[in-house]
């Protein structure tokens, strides 16, 4: 099986630093005497998506695309700054991820095979590092990985840490910046080539270190079921929500929860920016009464998606990876409808 090469790290930041900065701040409701960092699931959930393209003229490549979206998400970050932004620990009480305009890590990478062949390693299309729990402000959040196919075709992968952003969340920036990415990619003023893009700079050395690896193998995919609650569900216990997704979940993919299990759940009050709750929370045994199950990712609608405008991948694909023994519940109340993800361990 051919093995990724990767020819470029790199960091992108807004076009205008972020000022003033904001901030999603993260209750943690945890046990006395808990250390914060350890018992923080930082290193379990994190959202993928994967859109693939085949080569639409002679000059298309992933490399030159690559350069088009550095020069793309540079704007996109701009409305989205947290999305460039760390984890910042001051005290247990005290936890935020703040937009410190640090940057968003791009990874360009090759594939020797073809786009049909590279679907059945999906891992490998994405990078992610789990959050150094020594160093976790050094630590990004949110990756983008181009790869390019010996065929020629190439695929973008995202990957996000659920502490930032949720699938719904994370599907929608796709869609804003794929929207400037057009815009740019069509723009009157635009050159043939990006800045970022040099084709006369032909590689002489072996790619990058074997050792920089992204840790995304560490676990398949998990199993996930996402759930559509009614808005007037907001008044609602959310932690016994979770446990009557979490059993609807269960009987939907034949498989059983771990005993305990994390619960995030997402606000957006009227100021002071989201706030993400964290806890634990044990299995229980309740009805599924009011609850909409959406048994696909079919909602997010990643096969709308497209670089160039008309161009639609050739396949979209999402999951969720985590490295945890434990499952977690997924609870965002942000939306119309309370969103719900139940993934398991």
């Amino acid at each position: 099986m051919a093995e990724i090469q990767i020819a470029a790290l790199q960091t992108v930041v807004p076009t205008k630093p972020t000022s003033p900065t904001t901030s999603s701040k993260l209750l943690l409701l945890l046990p006395p005497q808990s250390d914060t960092l350890l018992s923080l699931p930082i290193s379990t959930p994190a959202f993928h998506a994967v859109l693939f393209f085949h080569k639409a003229s002679p000059a298309d490549s992933g490399w030159l695309h690559a350069a088009l979206i550095k020069e793309s998400l540079t704007h996109a970050l701009v409305d989205h700054p947290i999305l460039a932004g760390r984890l910042r620990i001051s005290s247990p009480e005290d936890v935020e991820i703040v937009s410190n305009d640090s940057g968003v890590r791009l990874v360009e990478a090759k594939l020797d095979v073809t786009v049909k062949e590279a679907i059945a390693q999906l891992q490998k299309l994405v990078f992610w590092e789990d959050l150094n729990h020594q160093n976790a402000q050094f630590s990004p959040l949110f990756y983008v990985q181009v790869t390019n196919f010996s065929c020629g075709g190439y695929s973008l992968g995202l990957s996000s840490s659920l502490l930032l952003m949720d699938p719904f969340a994370a599907t929608s920036f796709l869609k804003n910046w794929t929207t400037i990415h057009q815009s740019l990619v069509s723009s009157n003023n635009y050159s043939k080539f990006p800045m970022f893009y040099h084709p006369h700079l032909t590689r002489t050395a072996p790619l990058l270190s074997p050792d920089l690896q992204s840790n995304t193998k560490r676990k398949p995919a998990s199993d996930s079921v996402i759930f559509t609650v009614p808005a007037t569900a907001r008044d609602s216990d959310f932690k016994e929500l979770a446990k009557c997704c979490v059993n609807m979940a269960e009987r939907e993919v034949g498989r059983r929860m771990s005993d305990k299990f994390w619960v995030l759940i997402k606000v957006s009050p009227e100021s002071d920016g989201e706030i993400l709750l964290v806890r634990r929370s044990e299995k229980g045994s309740m009805g599924g009464g009011g609850v909409g199950l959406t048994a696909s990712w079919g909602e997010l609608r990643l096969e709308n998606i497209c670089l160039n405008r008309g161009e639609k991948p050739d396949h979209a694909l999402c999951w969720i990876s985590s490295s945890s023994e434990e499952g977690f519940v997924f609870i965002s109340s942000a939306y119309d409808a309370i969103k719900l993800v139940v993934s398991f361990p």
